[in-house]
C-alpha cells in the first residue's frame, strides 16, 4: 500500500471510529438475500478481490448462508463456511456459523451479524460486541467504490 493510500485508509478508519458505522437499509422493494449474493473480499490489504475472495450464496429456503472462499481460510484447510440464518432486517443477516467454537461473553457461542454499510460493502459484528463495534469492511468485488 502506498503512503497516500495508507493515509486515506487510516483517515477513514478514524472517521468511522468517531462517527460510527452506519448500516445501509435495502430499499423496501429489494430482497436483502439477492443483494448480498455475490463475490466479496476484505479491504485494507494487498490482493483484495484477487487472492482470496469469497462468494456468498443462500439455500433455496434462505435458511442457510454459505461463504465459499477461493483459498483455505484456516489452518485446517476449510474453504466453506456455513451459517444457519436466524434473523434478518433491512440491513443485516444474523447467522450462527456451523462448527463455531468461539464463546460469547454472556455464555454460549458467538452469533454473527452481516451488516450492510452500502449496496457494495458490509461488516461483521458479534451479537455480544459493544454497540458500534464492527470488523474491517468487506467489499463487493468488481463494484465501483
Amino acid at each position: 500500500m502506498n503512503p497516500f493510500t495508507a493515509f486515506v485508509a487510516g483517515l477513514l478508519a478514524l472517521l468511522q471510529s468517531l462517527f460510527g458505522v452506519r448500516p445501509y437499509d435495502v430499499p423496501a422493494c429489494t430482497d436483502i438475500f439477492t443483494l448480498v449474493e455475490g463475490t466479496w473480499d476484505w479491504t485494507g490489504r494487498p490482493g483484495t478481490c484477487r487472492d482470496n475472495p469469497h462468494r456468498i450464496s443462500f439455500s433455496g429456503d434462505r435458511r442457510e448462508m454459505v461463504l465459499t472462499f477461493a483459498q483455505p481460510f484456516d489452518s485446517a484447510g476449510a474453504r466453506i463456511a456455513t451459517y444457519d440464518v436466524r434473523d434478518t432486517t433491512r440491513h443485516s443477516i444474523r447467522g450462527f456459523m456451523a462448527g463455531e467454537t468461539r464463546p460469547a461473553t454472556a455464555g454460549g457461542l458467538i452469533v454473527w451479524d452481516l451488516v450492510l454499510t452500502s449496496p457494495n460493502s458490509y461488516r461483521w459484528r458479534g451479537t455480544d460486541w459493544p454497540k458500534g463495534s464492527y470488523t474491517t469492511e468487506v467489499v463487493r468485488c468488481g463494484a465501483q467504490r
